[in-house]
């Protein structure tokens, strides 16, 4: 195969960004700090979830189970477009921290076509304010206005960001024609797996002129996230910008299969991802003085997501270890996955409105928590009132200890009651084992501890 073979007073003319190694060309992400772009993003998704614990009306208004082996529709839909300067970047020219203000951000499940299911997500204004941290192999956003809901962030932190992109592009000068491997960052960014355990994702230079190089992508991932396993296959390209000196555009296309986690059920998708960079002047909204009131990296507190607790009465922040699983009329629930380890549930349940400044009596409170165990009970570890801020109100726990089960682990309970000056109450059941005691910790008493009560 010919080779490029391209001379310093050829380079000295092109002098937009291609970096000469020999022969070949080096695409390489390279910008400065105070750059700033335009992205929009559209993701399209349609497949199947089988199995799905749903209910399917019928004329006459009585429900009728849908059986556990059929395969229902659903399908997502989201559009964002945002504006981001350049804080940071690494000795190469790669892009380390960004900020990003949000001018759309729009999405649209149809959980079930055809049954009604139809729910839009958006983003408050006031959480419009993003910071975007690249962390190793995945980029953490965040909200300088406030914490996130969880259906926020799954909006605004997703696969292929703008900050993974380089991930795509040749370590090496490459010609028109070469192939290389796709690096587990550049498959974690695509996949969205938290665990690489195989990838063939390659990548090939299939053209090249004086303003753009054109690569396509494609190859498989296999891996975990959240206790599940499933498998990629993705096809794709994306255009490089040898003057700008880094990616442009890119398309993805995506097929997935993976099994039941511990949050997500089963899904069989297909998916389209586009992105589309332009490079744009510093805007007013994200000039020097907002740029200097805003940190370069994410403490915890930041990262904390908010949770409306059952009743609308109060609101909680969790870490993002915590995923929500149901949600209904009076009840939540939470599981917390660190890995791929199943570590603990949380159900908070609304209470019956005791009155003002008063609360279900802590004796008959530790008395139900004990006999709806039952049998199951072993011990009681402990009760007590607990102290915290004034906006928690009144709170209690309760503690218990199972007995030993067959497979030889102990299953542990804390029960918790709060209750508002106003007299409305939330309990908060953990589950979780003595084997998963010491990974868990205090997390129930960190969540409980942010309880805010919304006064009427």
């Amino acid at each position: 195969m010919s080779r490029w073979c391209v001379g310093f007073a050829v380079a000295g003319v092109l002098g937009w960004a291609v970096e000469v190694w020999g022969a070949g060309e080096r695409l390489a992400e390279r910008l400065r700090v105070g750059e700033a772009r335009r992205v929009e993003a559209t993701l399209e998704v349609q497949g199947t979830r089988p199995g799905m614990p749903v209910r399917r009306p019928d004329p006459g208004h009585a429900a009728a189970a849908v059986p556990p082996e059929e395969s229902l529709p659903f399908g997502f839909r989201s559009r964002l477009r945002w504006v981001e300067r350049v804080r940071q970047v690494d000795q190469s020219g790669r892009v380390e921290a960004v900020a990003r203000r949000l001018e759309q951000a729009d999405g649209q499940v149809e959980a079930f076509r055809g049954l009604g299911q139809t729910a839009r997500v958006g983003v408050r204004e006031e959480v419009g304010l993003l910071l975007a941290v690249r962390r190793g192999a995945e980029v953490v956003v965040a909200s300088a206005g406030g914490p996130l809901t969880r259906e926020e962030l799954d909006l605004v932190q997703g696969a292929c960001d703008p900050l993974l992109l380089a991930e795509m592009l040749p370590a090496r000068a490459v010609d028109v024609g070469d192939r290389w491997e796709l690096p587990e960052t550049a498959a974690r960014s695509i996949s969205e797996y938290e665990r690489i355990d195989a990838n063939t994702l390659r990548a090939r230079l299939a053209a090249l002129d004086d303003r753009a190089a054109r690569i396509e992508l494609s190859g498989q991932v296999q891996g975990q996230v959240r206790g599940a396993r499933g498998t990629v296959q993705a096809r794709g390209e994306l255009i490089y910008d040898r003057v700008g000196q880094q990616v442009r555009q890119l398309r993805l296309e995506r097929t997935e299969k993976r099994s039941q986690g511990h949050v997500e059920s089963a899904l069989d998708v297909r998916s389209t991802l586009e992105l589309k960079i332009e490079a744009i002047e510093p805007p007013r909204e994200l000039d020097e003085a907002t740029l200097a009131e805003l940190p370069l990296e994410l403490d915890e507190p930041r990262l904390l997501l908010v949770l409306g607790a059952p009743g609308g009465r109060a609101r909680l922040l969790h870490d993002r270890a915590w995923h929500v699983t149901a949600s209904e009329a009076g009840r939540v629930v939470l599981r917390r996955v660190v890995g791929q380890d199943l570590i603990a549930r949380c159900d908070l349940v609304a209470g019956p409105n005791a009155g003002p400044g008063r609360h279900q009596d802590p004796d008959q409170f530790r008395a139900d928590a004990e006999q709806a165990l039952g049998a199951a009970v072993g011990q009681l570890l402990g009760f007590g009132e607990v102290e915290g801020p004034p906006r928690a109100g009144y709170r209690y726990k309760v503690s218990l200890e199972g007995r030993e089960q067959t497979h030889g682990d102990v299953p542990i309970w804390y029960y918790h009651l709060a209750a508002s000056p106003q007299g409305d109450q939330l309990v908060a059941i953990f589950t979780l084992s003595r084997a998963s005691a010491a990974a868990f910790a205090d997390q129930d008493e960190r969540m409980m501890a942010t309880l805010e009560w919304v006064m009427r």
